[in-house]
């Protein structure tokens, strides 16, 4: 298999302030140093039931937290692949399999 050619992770999901230090809809996701990698437009907003309470979310922290996983999302996948063609033992397969779940959750704000 080929390299990857992207920025290695992990990145993060950085609020963007204006100048009165105040949020604007719109977030960066970047590198380890906090160089920006993409940026996120909001404020398409997602209503969800939490604890009996509807809350707004905007959608776009939801597809940064996406992007933002990225790299543990191909790292985990091209290892499970590794691993199951080369068969290795179930204990590789177990981490392999901790680590997607760790990015998945990280997708889903965990």
């Amino acid at each position: 298999m080929n390299e990857a050619k992207f920025v290695p992770g992990p990145w993060k999901v950085f609020q963007q302030i204006d100048h009165d230090k105040r949020p604007v809809p719109l977030l960066i996701v970047g590198d380890k140093e906090g160089d920006p990698i993409a940026t996120v437009h909001g404020p398409y907003l997602y209503t969800f039931a939490k604890y009996g309470n509807a809350i707004n979310q905007p959608m776009h922290s939801f597809n940064a937290n996406l992007i933002s996983a990225a790299p543990e999302l191909y790292n985990a996948l091209k290892e499970l692949l590794f691993n199951s063609l080369h068969g290795n033992g179930l204990e590789a397969q177990y981490k392999t399999i901790d680590k997607a779940k760790a990015a998945i959750a990280k997708v889903e704000g965990e």
